[in-house]
């Protein structure tokens, strides 16, 4: 019996040291950390512990509560004294440990929860200094990990750092990167105008998944006049102007103020032939703001276009009396669309005082065709 129960006391102390000895590795590492302030020494330990537990070696809760705090404690102070050199897995053990450690939920919660968020403050700050020295790589890998550290740590997300890793990759050329995150901010908030733009801005002009980009924009912003404009120029890029007229009367109808919807009415009209409507569309645009200079002047041109489809005709006329009469008739029309269009000029060069030079050049011509010497004259000296 005896003998039996030395055996049995011999087989209990067996099955305990392998735990034993974890423990003194991780007693070792934290007296080196707290007392000795030998980070590389309480490294050395606490990595010890790691090889034996992955070997099979086992601690207590307690005690795996008490590893899993000072393995991402002693890394993060490890990493953090020199962020930018750091090696990836130091970032990515110190994260692994500290998350387990709050997912543990057990003593050292509270500090993991505080140590981890200096680590995230520090990726996040790193991530931005180099944004803002344009290094846009090493700027994704900060805000990545700052990401990843909100999200498995404390189950939040920052769009703020998924907007700047878009865009940090776009300009860094990673456009694959760049559309990802683009996507991501997208999902979580679709109604954003700014998160619309950039994903219009990480796709290629004219591709399928920006065309599609766009409508999602048009239809996620409906109040959004700028995505209008986008649309607008995608439809006179492709020629598509009863789309652009429709899309016009809509947006209008949402901001009836806006003087560049109306101006783009009368472009895709005017584009059609239909130059009644794009009169009143360039005049209501004028109607909004009477100082917009390409709606008078696209009004102007209108006009001049009118008259010379009558100087055409009168070149083809002969010398006979009943030509001569009909050439008369030909250039009293003429100048009447120069007379429609003079006031659209004249308006031009009175709000930009003299500065565009091609309406002080169609001026001279009409006033001169005209036979407005008085008007020429004070314009020839300005």
């Amino acid at each position: 019996m005896r003998i039996k129960n030395l055996l049995l006391i011999g087989a209990v102390g067996a099955m305990t040291i392998p735990a034993f000895a974890q423990q003194v590795d991780l007693t070792s590492s934290i007296v080196e950390y707290k007392n000795r302030k030998n980070t590389e020494k309480a490294k050395h330990y606490i990595d010890l512990v790691k090889t034996k537990l992955d070997e099979g070696g086992s601690l207590s809760k307690k005690s795996l509560d008490k590893y899993y705090f000072y393995r991402g404690l002693i890394y993060s102070k490890v990493t953090l004294k020199d962020s930018v050199n750091a090696l990836p897995e130091n970032w990515e053990i110190m994260e692994e440990n500290f998350v387990k450690s709050i997912q543990y939920d057990g003593k050292f919660v509270k500090k993991s929860k505080y140590n981890f968020n200096l680590a995230l403050n520090k990726a996040r700050s790193y991530g931005y200094k180099a944004y803002d020295k344009k290094d846009y790589k090493t700027a994704v890998v900060y805000l990545k990990r700052a990401v990843d550290y909100m999200q498995n740590g404390f189950n939040s997300i920052d769009t703020n750092n998924l907007y700047f890793i878009s865009v940090a990759a776009q300009y860094g050329k990673d456009m694959e990167t760049a559309k990802e995150y683009a996507d991501k901010l997208i999902k979580l908030d679709p109604t954003s105008e700014k998160f619309n733009r950039q994903k219009l801005n990480v796709e290629e002009k004219g591709s399928e998944a920006y065309v599609k980009a766009l409508f999602d924009a048009r239809k996620n912003c409906p109040e959004n006049t700028t995505f209008v404009m986008d649309l607008v120029n995608h439809y006179i890029g492709n020629k598509e102007y009863d789309k652009l007229t429709k899309t016009l009367d809509e947006a209008i109808e949402l901001d009836p103020e806006n003087e560049k919807l109306f101006f783009a009415k009368g472009f895709a009209y005017a584009a059609m032939d239909q130059e009644e409507k794009a009169i009143e569309a360039y005049q209501n645009a004028l109607d909004v703001n009477p100082e917009y200079e390409d709606a008078s002047f696209n009004l102007a041109n209108i006009y001049i276009a009118k008259s010379n489809k009558y100087v055409l005709q009168m070149n083809d006329l002969g010398m006979s009396r009943a030509d001569q009469k009909k050439y008369a008739e030909l250039e009293k029309m003429k100048n009447d669309e120069f007379k429609k269009a003079l006031p659209y000029l004249e308006s031009i060069h009175a709000y930009s005082e003299g500065k565009n030079a091609e309406a002080k050049r169609l001026l001279k011509k009409l006033y001169y065709d005209l036979d407005m010497t008085d008007q020429l004259e004070i314009l020839m000296q300005k």
